[in-house]
């Protein structure tokens, strides 16, 4: 272990109603970083209503192609817009948390 470098994980989640301008935010936030030349962020945009449909393997593969990708063009933003849209809570019938929410949640948390 090197002295003096701290390996850390962070995140921010913004949430709020339909139509309350979150991604336009993040966006601009994002352009932000990417310009400032004292940082120089890698902004990853993932639209995740595009995603509805892929099959669970196929969607943690891109997840975490995402990651190491961020990763290696460090300091990243990754913007998973629309996460719900992949990633919903509750099943609509069934009332209870689906595998898939299960599965991706610990992807993310990890």
């Amino acid at each position: 272990k090197k002295r003096g470098l701290i390996k850390y994980n962070s995140g921010l989640l913004v949430y709020g109603g339909s139509g309350t301008g979150k991604s336009i935010l993040i966006k601009a936030a994002a352009n932000e970083l990417r310009l400032n030349p004292s940082i120089l962020a890698k902004t990853l945009y993932i639209e995740c209503r595009s995603l509805f449909g892929l099959g669970l393997s196929k969607l943690l593969g891109l997840l975490r192609t995402s990651f190491k990708t961020a990763q290696l063009y460090s300091p990243s933003i990754i913007i998973l817009d629309d996460i719900e849209s992949i990633c919903p809570s509750y099943s609509e019938e069934l009332g209870h948390v689906n595998m898939q929410s299960k599965k991706i949640a610990s992807f993310l948390l990890r």
